[in-house]
């Protein structure tokens, strides 16, 4: 792979007989970090999409079609995607909140998705893991203990290792890279 001569040769300081080794750790040194910083980017921008958009399930898919059409778009990004996490986002719970952990742990059963993380995204409108205090609610102990994290949109709760505000999910996701 030639970097162009005149290239190498307008950089001062770059010393163009280096070790092949060398020069090629560089690159992929060079390049997984301008990946990273290439998918941190499309996830705040994806954050932002997906906060105009998250009041209306059928507005969300518009997300993930926007997401997967990035994907497809940039061969770059074809070639190296792999699927980290699952986002799951409920409004609610009532007797639904089993619905992610159950996902979770059959990702779990499988060597293929065993190491996806899934988090759940919510504003809690029920209060059903908002509060801690003395008796939490069982929804609260099933999540908090199978999902990776909960991150919730809404400013008062009982936050904990794996319950946070929204706020922390983009931090969070990166870290995962």
């Amino acid at each position: 792979e030639d970097l162009g001569g005149d290239l190498l040769e307008s950089l001062s300081g770059f010393d163009t007989d280096m070790d092949p080794a060398d020069l090629k750790a560089l690159k992929q040194k060079h390049r997984a970090k301008e990946m990273q910083e290439i998918a941190k980017a499309d996830a705040k921008y994806l954050k932002a999409i997906f906060e105009k958009y998250a009041a209306d399930r059928q507005q969300a898919t518009i997300v993930f079609d926007v997401a997967a059409d990035m994907v497809r778009m940039c061969p770059a990004l074809n070639k190296r995607v792999k699927i980290l996490a699952i986002l799951s986002i409920k409004n609610s719970f009532r007797e639904r909140y089993t619905e992610t952990p159950y996902w979770k742990l059959k990702l779990a059963e499988n060597n293929l998705t065993k190491d996806i993380k899934v988090f759940m995204i919510t504003p809690d409108n029920d209060d059903e893991i908002s509060f801690l205090g003395v008796n939490p609610k069982k929804s609260r102990i099933v999540m908090e203990y199978e999902l990776d994290g909960i991150y919730l949109a809404k400013e008062s709760f009982a936050e904990s290792d794996k319950i946070k505000s929204i706020d922390k999910l983009i931090d969070d996701l990166g870290k995962l890279l």
